[in-house]
């Protein structure tokens, strides 16, 4: 783990935005039955045309900020994904996870089995 954080020091600001505005927009689609109850409960129950069409417009403006952030949080994301602005977070961890380090090599394949006994092949996983 403490080897996956040095390589987000290149990727701070991405790796705080990200999660940032993925959470402010779960807090707007959070709003909304909060609004959806309001509507019902004092405007359907009141028939006030008027305070439905607010709420509806509330309605509106919550999901376009809600858009808003997932866009950004997903263009955070992909910025920090991206190979092609220099080398990325996901390119950095992969190349160090399947480099050839010193110590033993763990390699995991599966193997079929026939047997007699049973018709189907069947897959194990065989470590070496």
């Amino acid at each position: 783990m403490n080897n996956m954080l040095g390589y987000l020091r290149d990727y701070k600001r991405e790796s705080v935005l990200a999660p940032l505005f993925k959470m402010l927009e779960a807090t707007f689609d959070l709003f909304v039955p909060l609004v959806m109850a309001d509507i019902v409960n004092v405007g359907i129950a009141a028939h006030d045309l008027h305070y439905i069409l607010v709420r509806c417009g509330i309605l509106l403006v919550l999901a376009v900020i809600g858009l808003t952030c997932s866009l950004t949080a997903q263009y955070f994301s992909a910025k920090a994904a991206n190979p092609a602005t220099s080398p990325s977070f996901i390119s950095e961890t992969s190349s160090f996870i399947y480099a050839p380090h010193s110590g033993p090599k763990v390699r995991c394949e599966m193997v079929f089995l026939a047997s007699a006994t049973v018709p189907q092949t069947s897959p194990v996983l065989s470590l070496r």
